[in-house]
Formats: C-alpha cells, sequence, structure tokens
C-alpha cells in the first residue's frame, strides 16, 4: 500500500509546474550547459530558466552551442541543478528526475561512510530528483544492524525504491524474509508520471551469481503486457553483457531479455559490477552503475523521447555520460535452428540481416566464440547462412547469434541438443519441477526428492521420472532433502522442518529456530541440521530435540559425521566438533578467513585431516583438537575437497580450473578449462570422479601422468547449484531453471 501511495504522490508531483525539462549540470567560462534538447535546439533559440521548485522563470536565455548532447548558452544567474524549458509554461507528465545508486554495502567501513556521504550531498543539493531507485547490496553482509543501517537512505527527503543484490542475500540467517522486514517486496512495481517503474530480484541465497525465478518471469510478462506507459526496469545483476562470449551473470538472461525486448523499455539499470557501462541489446538501452560505496550515483532525466544519463561522485561535477533519443531498429531474425532442435552433426544456421546496417556477426556455442564474419546489409534485408560444425558434448548447448553494430546489438540464442553419434552418455529422462531448483535431488531405494524455492516438495520416480507425489510447504527449500532409512527429511527458509516417507506420508513437523539452508546428514537414529547459527540434532523417528549447539555464524552447508564425532563449519569461519551422543563441544576454532560459500562449508575428512575451504585458502586440521596441520593458498575454491581420483583430492575453482591436491595440502596438478565451479563437489571417487560447473558441463577426472579430464555432457542453461546423486551408472542432476536431468553413462568410453 505504501508503494501504492508514494506512486500517487510521485505522479501528482511530476505533474505540478516546476518540474525538470532539461537540466544545468554544469557552469563554466560564462556558459551554461544543459541536456535540454540535446542537438535538437538550434542556436540563437531562446530558452526559459526556473530555480528547482519554482513554477515561474527567473530568466530567458539564447542558446550558443548545440552538440549532439547538450546545449550551451549564457547566463550570468544560472546554477547546477536549475531546470531549463524551451518554452515557460507548464511541464509535460513525462519529464522527470531521479537517482539512481547501487551496492551501498551498509556494515563496510567505506560502506557506511560513503553512502553517508552521498545522502548528506544530496540532501543538501539543489538537483531536487523525485525519487531514488536502490540497485542492491544495500548490505555488505545481509546483517540485522546492517539492514539497520541502510534506513539512512530513508533521510532523504524524497522515496527511495530498491532491489535486494547478492550481498543481501548470500549471508542473512533470515534470507529474503529479512529483507522483506526492513525494505518490503524484493520484486514490484509502481507508477511516476508517464512511466512504470518495475523492480526486479535477481538474487539467490548464498550465491554470487543471479536468476530470475519462473514465477517472477510470469509477472513480469504480465507487467511488461499491462497498459501503454514506458517501462523503466531496475535489478542488481547485469543481464546486457558486453560480449555473447563467458558466463553470464544471470542464468536465465536471454529470457529476460527476450521478454524486456518486447516491451516498452525506456531503460534497464544495474549495478553489481561497480562500473559504469552502457550498452544497447536487442532494442533496450541498459546502463550498469559504479557503487555508492565508491562515492557514485547516477542522476537520470527523461524528457519527451530523450534520456540523459549524468554520473556524480561525492564532492565532485556533475558528468553527462549519455544522452539518447530511441530510433527505430529492425532486428535480427533467426530463421533456424530451431528452438529444442535436435542435432547428430552439422547445424545449419539462416538468418536475416537487418537493412541499412553494417555489423558484425559473432556465432558462439555455450559462451565460446565458433566464428565472427564482417557483414553489410545495404538497405535491405540480406540472407546469410552456414553450417556450424562442432565436436561438442552430448546434451543441451546455447547457441548464440549476435549481430554487433556501432549503436549497440541484435542477439538471439538458441538451445539445441545433440547427441554424438560415436558412444557417448544418454539422456534417460528430464521432468520440469514446478518451481526453481537450487539444491540438488535425493534419492530413496525408488524415488528422487525435489525442492523448489517456491515450496515445492515433488517426488519422481527415479526410473522414469513419473511424478509420484507432491505437497506445498509454503516457504523456500533451499538446502534440499536427505534420505535416511526410511523417511526423507527436509527444512525451508522459514525454520520449518519435516519428515515425510517416501509414498509422500508426512511423519512429523517441527519449526526450529532458523532458517534451514542446507541438505540434513542421518546418523543412526539422529537426524542433524543447521538451523540459522545452530546446529540441531533431532530424533529421527519422531522429531524431538536431542541437543543444539550455536557456531556464532549461519550455517549454510551441511554437518560432517565421523563415527562418534559431527563436525560443522559456518560462512564466517567458525569450525567446531561435537560429540554425537549428546552434543558436547569437543573444540572449536575460528579460522583467519571467512568461507562464504555453502560447497567449500562442508568438511571432509581425508587422510588424517579435516578438511576446510575459503575463498583464498585451504587448511588440513587435526580432527582431534582443530589445530592447523598445514594450510594451501588457492583462490576461488568454493567447491569442497572431499573427491579422491587415484590418491589426489581434486575439485574444480571459480577462475577456470580443475585442481589435485595431496593428502598434506600439496598442490600436485592444475587444469586450466572452460567452466567456473562453485558448489557442488565431485561424485564418484577411486579412479575417477566427476565434477559438475555451474553453467551445466560435467566433467570426468582421472589420474594418468597427473591429473586428466575431459567435458562429458552437458545438461542445459540453468545454474547447477546443488550436487548430483550418482548411484554408479546414472547421474540425477537439478538445475536452477527448474529442470531435473538423468544420464545414463555407462554407454561412454573415454
Amino acid at each position: 500500500m505504501k508503494r501504492i501511495l508514494w506512486g500517487l504522490i510521485i505522479a501528482a508531483f511530476a505533474l505540478a509546474p516546476g518540474f525538470c525539462f532539461g537540466l544545468v549540470y554544469k557552469v563554466a567560462s560564462g556558459l551554461a550547459y544543459t541536456d535540454l534538447g540535446a542537438g535538437e535546439l538550434a542556436a540563437g533559440s531562446k530558452v526559459s530558466l526556473y530555480r528547482p521548485g519554482q513554477n515561474a522563470p527567473y530568466a530567458e536565455a539564447v542558446v550558443a552551442q548545440v552538440a549532439s548532447d547538450y546545449a550551451a548558452f549564457a547566463a550570468q544567474q544560472a546554477q547546477v541543478g536549475d531546470r531549463v524549458r524551451a518554452q515557460a509554461g507548464r511541464p509535460a507528465a513525462d519529464e522527470l528526475l531521479f537517482v539512481y545508486l547501487t551496492d551501498p554495502h551498509f556494515g563496510s567501513a567505506r560502506g557506511t561512510k560513503t553512502s553517508q556521504q552521498i545522502i548528506s550531498e544530496l540532501k543538501a543539493g539543489a538537483l531536487e530528483p523525485a525519487f531514488a531507485l536502490v540497485g542492491g547490496d544495500l548490505t555488505d553482509n545481509g546483517k540485522s544492524e546492517q539492514f539497520r543501517e541502510s534506513l539512512a537512505l530513508r533521510a532523504l527527503p524524497f522515496p527511495v525504491y530498491p532491489v535486494p543484490g547478492n550481498h543481501d542475500l548470500r549471508w542473512a540467517e533470515g534470507g529474503k524474509e529479512l529483507y522483506r522486514k526492513w525494505w518490503g517486496d524484493a520484486y514490484y512495481a509502481f507508477q511516476a508520471g508517464a512511466y512504470e517503474f518495475i523492480a526486479l530480484d535477481s538474487s539467490i541465497r548464498m550465491e554470487q551469481y543471479g536468476h530470475i525465478e519462473a514465477e517472477q518471469l510470469k509477472w513480469l510478462a504480465k507487467e511488461l503486457q499491462a497498459g501503454s506507459p514506458e517501462k523503466i526496469v531496475f535489478l542488481h545483476h547485469p543481464i546486457v553483457r558486453t560480449s555473447n562470449s563467458g558466463q553470464p551473470m544471470v542464468d536465465n538472461e536471454a529470457e529476460v531479455l527476450k521478454l524486456l525486448s518486447g516491451g516498452k523499455i525506456r531503460l534497464l539499470l544495474a549495478g553489481h559490477l561497480h562500473t559504469y557501462q552502457f550498452q544497447k541489446a536487442n532494442g533496450v538501452f541498459s546502463v550498469v552503475s559504479p557503487a555508492a560505496m565508491n562515492g557514485e550515483y547516477l542522476i537520470v532525466n527523461l524528457s519527451g523521447r530523450r534520456t540523459t544519463i549524468f554520473g556524480k561522485k561525492v564532492g565532485g561535477e556533475l558528468r553527462l555520460l549519455n544522452s539518447f533519443t530511441p530510433e527505430a531498429e529492425e532486428e535480427l531474425k533467426v530463421l533456424s535452428p530451431a528452438q529444442g532442435a535436435r542435432w547428430q552433426a552439422a547445424i545449419p544456421i539462416r538468418l536475416l540481416i537487418p537493412g541499412a546496417s553494417q555489423g558484425t556477426l559473432q556465432v558462439a556455442v555455450d559462451g565460446k566464440r565458433e566464428l565472427s564474419v564482417s557483414l553489410e546489409a545495404q538497405g535491405k534485408e540480406i540472407p546469410w547462412q552456414t553450417n556450424l560444425l562442432g565436436d561438442w558434448v552430448a546434451g543441451w548447448h546455447t547457441l548464440s547469434l549476435r549481430y554487433q553494430t556501432a549503436t549497440g546489438y541484435w542477439q538471439e540464442q538458441r538451445s539445441f541438443f545433440f547427441q554424438p553419434e560415436k558412444a557417448s552418455p544418454s539422456l534417460s529422462w528430464e521432468f520440469q519441477a514446478k518451481g526453481d531448483l537450487q539444491a540438488g535431488p535425493a534419492a530413496s531405494p525408488d524415488a528422487l526428492l525435489v525442492t523448489t524455492l517456491n515450496g515445492w516438495v515433488q517426488c519422481l520416480s527415479k526410473q522414469e521420472g513419473k511424478l509420484l507425489w507432491e505437497r506445498q510447504l509454503g516457504s523456500p527449500l533451499v538446502g534440499g532433502a536427505k534420505w535416511g532409512k526410511d523417511a526423507f527429511y527436509l527444512g525451508s527458509e522459514a525454520g520449518s522442518f519435516f519428515s515425510f516417507t517416501e509414498k509422500g506420508q508426512l511423519r512429523w513437523s517441527l519449526v526450529l529456530d532458523g532458517s534451514v539452508l542446507s541438505r540434513p546428514e542421518t546418523a543412526g537414529n539422529l537426524v542433524l541440521v543447521g538451523a540459522g547459527a545452530k546446529l540441531v540434532a533431532l530424533e529421527a523417528q519422531t522429531g524431538k530435540l536431542r541437543w543444539q549447539n550455536d557456531l556464532g555464524g549461519l550455517l549454510e552447508a551441511s554437518p560432517l559425521v565421523a563415527g562418534n564425532i559431527v563436525y560443522a563449519a559456518s560462512w564466517e569461519g567458525s569450525i567446531a566438533a561435537f560429540r554425537l551422543l549428546d552434543g558436547k563441544k569437543l573444540w572449536s576454532r575460528k579460522l583467519d578467513l571467512g568461507i562464504y560459500a555453502p560447497g567449500s562449508a562442508v568438511p571432509a575428512l581425508v587422510g588424517g585431516a579435516l578438511l576446510i575451504s575459503g575463498p583464498r585458502k585451504v587448511w588440513g586440521l587435526n580432527p582431534d583438537d582443530g589445530a592447523v596441520l598445514w594450510q594451501l593458498e588457492e583462490k576461488l575454491l568454493y567447491a569442497p575437497l572431499n573427491t579422491t581420483v587415484g590418491g589426489l583430492l581434486v575439485a574444480g575453482t571459480l577462475n577456470r580450473k580443475l585442481i589435485g591436491v595431496d593428502g598434506k595440502g600439496t598442490k600436485l596438478a592444475e587444469l586450466d578449462v572452460a567452466d567456473f565451479f562453485t558448489g557442488p563437489g565431485p561424485v564418484g571417487g577411486g579412479g575417477e570422479a566427476y565434477q559438475i560447473a555451474l553453467g551445466g558441463t560435467l566433467y570426468r577426472l582421472w589420474r594418468e601422468a597427473g591429473l586428466k579430464a575431459r567435458p562429458l555432457l552437458r545438461v542445459g542453461d540453468g545454474f547447477i547449484l546443488g550436487d548430483p546423486y550418482f548411484d554408479g551408472a546414472r547421474l540425477y542432476f537439478a538445475s536452477l531453471d527448474g529442470k531435473v536431468a538423468v544420464w545414463n553413462l555407462n554407454a561412454e568410453r573415454r
């Protein structure tokens, strides 16, 4: 209701006399510079000057200089922040000035200081914008006290509209509920003057990458279809990139951009990268803002058909970054291949290149550039075709076709399924879940259980993927389920915990004091689960609490049970050992770095050492007392070192490497590969193992004169953040786009 009221207030304010059209952004050498007209005025024309909030002009001026993105005039009284109009009178409804700031990172020393400076500057300044959009990462790591600090933004003399970022959700014990407590809905829309503003939530619990959930995409599609106002869309993660090669920030960015390009999008705003970027993609103008924690923010002026982006650093002058008007452009037309086509050989590509254009066509598969060719349409659409040959692995691949011109690019993507004629893994079955899947599947003797981010539990038959039963549990199910003896165990972000039989009968449920973000573990007649900062032990048959202990930080990973001892780690670097029987703490240690990722926070006991990984280091601890036995400097190891291949501990890293480490912490192997790895560790072990990359490519690892690796299959486009299940012959995957896929590996020969 508050957002609706603010929207009505802003709409009324935008229609009131005294609002802006052009903005005086610089006064130098007797000249005032404005984006008014931006080349659409002629030298010698007159303009009227207004003080912010004033209904009548205080002076007139004659335009002396005109350029493509500004006009200048002599006016001794002009000040930065003055409004400029080509004619005196009431402003139009499509005139609007607002602030876009992102990544303030309240809670970090620099973030709090510089964000407060921005707030003070905006309060004291002469710009008087209508409101501020905040593009995420309001906090540094999602703590309640940091959210409380971020409320300083409400001291601004105008409304503030935020969206969450990865730092707001990645380590927050309350998850999105904590964000909603302080700032309200994570995605929403509001009206301001002649425009509709659409706030999107691209954050994923405990992850730095982005994703727009399926239910939000349906809502977005309706918002884009509703009414006639132009739309301004803002979110944290960029979905428009400078290249069609490499890993996307948002796994379903192509689907989102396709939706936006079909709507009346005036501007797309994002953050996350802490640097300024400007692109035009599929007819949509996209801006990535620098970070407020670095003392920078943007001022956006909408005036008629023109959009102007100003940059501002605390204490510095306004800088005109981009000023543009939309121009009608023909789009790239892909005639083949069709979406979802299946191939065993060359892929025929047939396109129509837009007329009156000159540019470069880039063709990429799975982010790897296949070819690049310069084309010129010479005033009319021209056909272009080729046959694309590639030595692709079995499975789903992404074909990206991008036509880059001097003014922007058009990009289309097609998913295709490739099954090589040679012996290779084969797809057993696929299933589309009712929601997005962050956790991997859990397996009983005959069934497979998946848990969605919109609260669904769905149980499938392992052999053919037939839906056996499903339940709606009302809260995001982030961590996944565990099968133990004769029941499944799982928890929700709201702290609810459940036990179901294989046939779907609820055995018991209870509410824990904290979010359940990781897969439970079973040991004898106990179920062990992280709930917020506590490790909790429950009786498996009844759910009765046996014991609990506080680790002082969020438990985002499963505990490790080794005999009569339980080991557990929290994200900020605390690791502790407890007696399984009664929860007595045997020892605890605070590491010198945080852990930061669910995968690396999973303890492993190998060769007499307890292993734990951080973003820049691996520790080998004495499991008896927690003493440090050895340390290994290793960048971005976000997967656990708990799988051996030929005596080497193996895992993939977030900087495109596969590594092998011995039991004494010496790195003996390092391979450069094409993919990023985060979260899931390898499965298998002994002579060979399988490691899944973030983008869905499965690697086979084996030892032969060192560590060897080969891409084996590709599951699909959605990020894979949860551990797959391996039964020795088949691998069961769950991906963020809601797909469950089962692959038979028996046909593969190395």
